[in-house]
């Protein structure tokens, strides 16, 4: 009988430590999480993209795509002079051609008036990133650079009718690069403005033939250009 109130006791007393130890546990992981996560950003602006092209595609638009552009980022491992980011953008790609209308049997009669056709696919990306910062008072100057892959998660207008789907790729690779200046408001928030550049490395659109020549392969590759302003949010001290 002895035995069983003191194990009676003992659980009632741990029961009683199990609030304070949940406490303990969740700082303590907070702890770690703000070591960790040192940033957060969110920003938002416009992309302007363009394809370079090989094949016999001489009538590709020379005015550039632009669109809506939408990041954030996290940042891990911060030190004076470096920070590891990770990157997750939103916006659209894409390209358009010039064309007589007949072509697309929209006329009855060839013309020396073009129209523009579009080809948007809207992407994900997720870029891992090395920032480089040079800290001053109130300024914050950085360059940062990192492998990125796109995943398209839409396509739409009207050229994506006109050539079969299957000529697109829905995962791109590329890389991303940016030059920005954090600006400093208090001692937790900054203004982000930042100008990237985001090449791809592999082809989003492949197609085995051209309109004019059978055997021949059209290729494309983007590029994208993006301005975007927003706020930073610093974790740590």
């Amino acid at each position: 009988m002895t035995f069983v109130l003191i194990l009676a006791d003992t659980f009632l007393s741990v029961m009683k430590r199990i609030p304070a130890l949940c406490i303990v546990f969740f700082a303590f992981s907070w702890s770690l999480r703000a070591q960790l996560i040192s940033s957060a950003s969110l920003k938002a602006g416009i992309s302007s993209s363009s394809p370079k092209h090989t094949g016999d595609f001489y009538f590709v638009g020379e005015d550039a795509l632009v669109a809506f552009s939408l990041e954030g980022c996290i940042g891990f491992f911060r030190s004076t002079y470096f920070e590891s980011i990770l990157s997750v953008g939103y916006g659209t790609k894409g390209y358009y051609y010039e064309i007589d209308p007949f072509v697309y049997g929209e006329s009855s009669a060839p013309s020396d008036e073009l129209k523009k056709y579009y080809a948007k696919y809207d992407v994900l990306s997720v870029a891992i990133e090395e920032k480089f910062k040079y800290p001053l008072q109130k300024w914050e100057p950085y360059l940062s650079v990192g492998p990125r892959v796109d995943i398209v998660t839409k396509l739409k207008g009207e050229l994506i009718t006109a050539f079969a789907e299957e000529y697109y790729s829905k995962t791109n690779f590329g890389l991303n690069t940016k030059i920005g200046v954090n600006y400093s408001l208090n001692a937790k928030l900054a203004l982000d403005v930042s100008i990237g550049y985001q090449p791809d490395f592999t082809e989003f659109y492949k197609a085995p033939v051209t309109f004019f020549r059978e055997g021949d392969e059209v290729r494309m590759r983007n590029s994208t250009f993006n301005a975007l302003v927003g706020v930073a949010y610093s974790f740590s001290k």
